[in-house]
């Protein structure tokens, strides 16, 4: 059939620009829930801050320590995490074990 092996390329091409563009709005995506995270991390942060000053205001420094944790900790968090993603897992190590299907020697 004449035009055939234009119209596979034509189809190919298309299937190409359609894998692109998905992965083009899946970054998308992916970079605007990571700033809205950020950003919703950042309101608490100030809250709790705001909150730990009005308690210190207030003369009750155990409950400023309570809102001092939240930031603190959500930080610590953060920083496991992305240390546990940068290093590299140990190789698990098999030991050999017989196989049913080996022969045993007599002791």
């Amino acid at each position: 059939m004449p035009g055939t092996f234009n119209r596979l390329l034509t189809m190919a091409e298309e299937a190409q620009r359609a894998q692109i563009q998905t992965v083009t709005r899946a970054q998308e995506f992916a970079r605007r829930d990571t700033r809205r995270g950020q950003m919703l991390g950042f309101v608490v942060t100030l809250c709790a801050m705001g909150g730990a000053i009005w308690c210190a205001l207030l003369h009750e420094p155990v409950v400023a320590g309570i809102f001092l944790g939240v930031p603190v900790m959500a930080v610590a968090k953060a920083l496991i995490e992305s240390t546990r993603k940068q290093l590299p897992s140990a190789p698990v190590q098999v030991q050999p074990s017989e196989s049913p299907m080996t022969p045993t020697q007599p002791q």
